[in-house]
């Protein structure tokens, strides 16, 4: 039976997300074992962004999947109302998207990992499309590391394309800047 097989996926809003803390640190800290040298990576730093940040936002869900009751993979995000000029840059970097005038919210996908012993297996997708799945907003956002080869070439296959680069926080990295096209306006 492969991981595909024995995979189910669970919904998460903000309260019970919390509830989640040890199921949800261990995936992290391992897919981002090469980054625990950064103060800014470290799960403390990681868990205490989510809860003060994230979960208070407007419609946080978390999607986890689970194999044999083990966390294998998470993704989360949440709508965001203050986009600033990205309703700008979208229109003239993709203006075949087509997108509304006013600017409306587009969906942050704020943080995906899947632990590195379910890696390209499939898991990530579903995890991925999962968190996706329904959302009215016509644009998610994401940030990703520019030396996370295998999570750039990941997103790029799913249809994520460039928007620039970002640095949300002072003590960051600078992140590229992905964003997709979700649907029609």
């Amino acid at each position: 039976m492969s991981d595909l097989d024995q995979l189910t996926i669970e919904r998460h809003d903000a309260t019970s997300t919390l509830e989640l803390r040890d199921d949800i640190l261990p995936v992290y800290a391992a897919s981002h074992a090469d980054q625990m040298h950064d103060p800014w990576f470290h799960p403390d730093q990681f868990w205490e962004r989510l809860v003060e940040l994230y979960l208070p936002g407007r419609d946080f869900e978390l999607v986890a999947a689970r194999i044999a009751g083990t966390v294998a993979g998470y993704a989360f995000g949440s709508p965001r109302d203050q986009h600033g000029a990205i309703w700008d840059e979208l229109r003239s970097t993709y203006p075949e998207w087509d997108l509304p005038i006013e600017s409306v919210p587009l969906y942050m996908f704020r943080e995906f990992a899947t632990h590195p012993g379910h890696q390209r297996k499939g898991i990530g997708r579903r995890v991925h499309d999962a968190l996706l799945e329904g959302r009215p907003e016509p644009v998610a956002e994401l940030l990703v590391r520019k030396d996370n080869v295998p999570a750039q070439a990941a997103y790029r296959s799913w249809g994520w394309v460039q928007l620039g680069e970002k640095q949300p926080f002072p003590d960051s990295p600078v992140f590229d800047r992905l964003v997709l096209r979700l649907s029609a306006s």
